[in-house]
């Protein structure tokens, strides 16, 4: 039984290495070649030369050429899915067109933002009433609301837009709330960071630091 284990141990066949022939060497019996090789340091994977393709850079995109009126149905097909400003559209319009190969372009864009100023399809106040609606449905307050205008290219109608403070606070409260049920408030023991937490959180929502101290402390007593 010894022996015969004994026999089959040493009559084993050793696989043929391929790893340190040098250049394209013909395998016995066979019709393949196997290339020059390296084995790595780590683990057993092999790295390969340099036979490896090359890669090819991207081919760069060209922009769709355009004529007046097809850049006023892009400037229509925009407008009719969000309200904008006259920036905003200016800026779509510029980033589609390549100015570069057609310079008229800028002159179409200017038409193109007349007309839609002339036809109420571009309306400030309109745009920055809806902003302003939005934004107070997402719990923000003054601060960050007219900041956000002001990125939106529509500024100078916050003037016309009236912040209740009693509903600034209503708003604030209600953030308050919802962000002293939150289980990272209710880690924080300590009675004094708990409360400077919470007002420095309404303060980032653009409400102001009067509101939010108020805010914290009707929100802390019914905690």
């Amino acid at each position: 039984m010894t022996e015969s284990i004994r026999s089959k141990k040493w009559n084993r066949k050793k696989r043929p290495s391929y790893t340190t022939d040098v250049g394209a060497v013909p395998a016995s019996g066979t019709g393949k070649s196997y290339t020059s090789s390296r084995r790595s340091r780590r683990g057993n994977s092999i790295q390969l030369g340099d036979d490896r393709p090359a890669s090819t850079p991207r081919a760069s995109l060209t922009k769709r050429t355009y004529t007046a009126k097809t850049l006023m149905d892009l400037a229509l097909f925009y407008c009719a899915k969000r309200e904008t400003s006259r920036p905003k559209l200016e800026q779509y319009l510029k980033r589609k067109m390549d100015l570069n190969t057609q310079p008229e372009g800028l002159v179409w864009i200017e038409e193109v933002l007349q007309e839609f100023e002339r036809l109420n399809v571009i309306n400030h106040e309109r745009f920055a009433g809806m902003l302003n609606r939005d934004y107070a449905r997402r719990g923000k307050g003054k601060r960050y609301i007219e900041q956000k205008l002001k990125e939106k290219g529509v500024g100078e109608q916050t003037k016309g837009i009236e912040f209740s403070p009693d509903e600034e606070l209503e708003r604030a409260i209600q953030v308050a709330l919802k962000s002293v049920d939150k289980s990272t408030f209710k880690k924080i023991t300590d009675a004094y960071a708990r409360k400077q937490k919470l007002t420095q959180k309404l303060m980032t929502h653009g409400f102001d630091y009067s509101i939010a101290k108020k805010a914290v402390e009707v929100a802390l007593k019914k905690d």
